[in-house]
């Protein structure tokens, strides 16, 4: 009974996704209705492991991106988007966790979903593709990068990555993960680059010192904001002829 019901409705999503693929927000509220209907749990977004809190911690430096409530968002897992399902990423592991409720139930768990499954996400207005940069540079770490700037072939991406620090109170101990630690990552006609100093531009860039000094100077003086930094640095290098 249940599987027939399954399949009705999946016949019933297709036949509306013909019907809006023009409109995008028609899509998105098409795929949030049709997990609505199945039940989450009855999707490969329930395919992950039970997640459990290791770490104690008595302030907000806590190991998550931006926020460590369930906030939403969309991500792509097993070749299958999810709209609006509520997201957490934890930056110390480099892992997402998601958030299933039973709608038989109405019980809550987190689960760790499968990081070698999931293609991208987009949480609090920041986009991340999983990239394996280290196929082809060892010296690069694989994981989720933040898409900053994108410019036909050339990308500049960001990875964000938190430390664990074990602290002290008077009668047990803590954790504290300081702020992000960033990463540049460009791609560029297939290649990535490091992006992590002078040196490493240059290399990347294949321009000379004198021709980056005067843009770079210029551009630190004027953006304090790092990512805004990396951004106009890469714009205006790849304009050079």
């Amino acid at each position: 009974m249940i599987k027939s019901l399954l399949l009705s409705c999946f016949s019933l999503f297709l036949g509306f996704l013909v019907v809006a693929q023009n409109n995008k927000t028609e899509v998105i509220e098409g795929y949030v209705a049709f997990d609505a209907v199945v039940g989450i749990e009855n999707t490969d977004l329930s395919q992950g492991v039970l997640y459990l809190e290791k770490y104690r911690t008595i302030n907000d430096k806590k190991q998550f991106f931006k926020s460590s409530d369930f906030e939403k968002g969309d991500i792509w897992y097993k070749g299958q988007p999810y709209y609006e399902k509520p997201l957490k990423y934890d930056a110390h592991h480099d892992q997402i966790l998601v958030q299933i409720q039973s709608q038989s139930t109405g019980q809550r768990a987190t689960l760790q979903l499968f990081k070698s499954e999931i293609d991208s996400f987009n949480l609090l207005e920041h986009r991340f593709i999983h990239l394996n940069p280290s196929k082809e540079n060892e010296s690069l770490t694989a994981g989720f990068y933040e898409s900053l700037y994108q410019k036909e072939e050339l990308r500049l991406f960001v990875r964000h990555s938190k430390n664990r620090v074990q602290l002290k109170g008077k009668s047990f101990v803590y954790y504290e993960f300081p702020e992000f630690k960033k990463q540049y990552l460009l791609s560029s006609n297939k290649e990535f680059y490091s992006l992590n100093s002078k040196k490493e531009i240059l290399e990347a860039f294949k321009i000379d010192k004198k021709d980056l000094n005067p843009i770079y100077k210029e551009l630190k003086r004027k953006y304090k904001d790092q990512n805004k930094f990396m951004v106009e640095l890469v714009k205006q290098i790849g304009s050079i002829p």
